[in-house]
């Protein structure tokens, strides 16, 4: 008997919104067929401010404290987050410093430094904070671009953890306190030729930094001086050394290369000079201007790399068997002493 009233009244209801529904065109909308039906009990559900009362008078008085509790946390949140907060007065200079204008940038020179090597910055300031980082374009490392780690590095300034004063076993030091101590010390060590002092820094690419280095060994010849870098080129150091009997750096002339292989190795992301390396690779590939050819470049490699993404031909190869390869290829080309294997299968 239910089944049929509900099935009489469902009837009703859709005979009413057919009958609503009828003349009409055009947009309208409705959230749900009982409110296109606008029967008499949508119309009280709707006017009810509290229409799932039943729902609340069925609560019991756990339940009623676990509402209580959620709705005074939510009030909590809601005061603390619309908190006043101290005033503060913004005072204006009394003598501005010159050439600076509020709102206006000022930009400067400067380098960043990464393994003791340097690329060129421009660096934007606003009201004294320096704010993005470009490629200077009159710098031959950046030639006017950067790569995306340098334009990050001006993170660093905003650091939290970033050092804000001199620190002693663990406990913020002054400079003219650093500075008593230091030379006391180095005072006492000198007839020692300064033994005993060690120097922990950087790779120091800068020639005033190696003048004062040179100055200071001078100096105090027993002192160490130690240059640490976290990321280092030691392999390519080393290697150099086996090769020339020194540390060479080595200068790639990409721009006036017909054919490039790379071996393991993204020289377009990660060797110094990167940026300018980017610019030289990519203009021998630029048939503008009238040329012709382009140059071409293989990648062998034992992960992805960026110049293996631009390669005309990328080979991949286990870490293991580059110095066979390296090997083979020198053979092939005719270098002198090359065997065409050097590591066992």
């Amino acid at each position: 008997m239910r089944e049929e009233t509900s099935l009489n009244s469902k009837e009703k209801s859709v005979a009413k919104m057919s009958e609503a529904l009828k003349g009409k065109s055009g947009r309208r909308y409705w959230k749900c067929l009982e409110q296109l039906a606008d029967t008499p009990e949508f119309q009280r559900w709707v006017e009810d401010e509290f229409p799932e009362r039943k729902s609340l008078l069925e609560m019991d008085r756990r339940g009623f404290l676990k509402v209580m509790g959620a709705g005074l946390m939510l009030a909590g949140l809601s005061s603390a987050g619309c908190r006043y907060l101290p005033e503060g007065r913004i005072v204006p200079f009394v003598q501005g410093p010159e050439d600076r204008l509020p709102g206006v940038p000022v930009y400067y020179s400067s380098i960043s430094t990464l393994g003791g090597y340097a690329t060129g910055l421009k660096v934007k300031t606003d009201d004294g904070r320096p704010i993005k980082l470009d490629g200077n374009p009159n710098h031959p490392a950046s030639r006017g671009a950067l790569d995306a780690r340098t334009q990050a590095r001006v993170l660093d300034m905003y650091d939290p953890d970033r050092l804000k004063m001199v620190m002693r076993r663990g406990e913020p030091e002054s400079w003219d306190r650093f500075l008593t101590a230091a030379r006391a010390k180095l005072e006492e060590l000198a007839p020692n030729g300064g033994k005993g002092v060690a120097i922990l820094t950087q790779t120091v690419g800068s020639p005033s930094m190696r003048a004062l280095k040179a100055e200071f060994l001078k100096k105090y010849p027993q002192a160490r001086w130690v240059q640490y870098d976290a990321a280092a080129r030691r392999n390519l150091a080393n290697g150099a050394v086996l090769a020339f009997g020194e540390p060479r750096d080595t200068i790639y002339r990409f721009r006036e290369a017909k054919v490039l292989v790379s071996v393991d190795s993204d020289v377009m992301m990660e060797a110094p000079g990167a940026v300018s390396y980017q610019k030289d690779i990519m203009a021998g590939r630029d048939l503008g201007g009238g040329a012709t050819e382009m140059n071409r470049v293989y990648a062998v490699e034992s992960a992805p790399t960026t110049i293996g993404a631009i390669a005309d031909h990328r080979v991949p190869l286990r870490a293991s068997e580059m110095m066979n390869f390296v090997s083979a290829l020198a053979n092939k080309i005719g270098v002198p002493g090359a065997a065409t294997s050097i590591v066992p299968e």
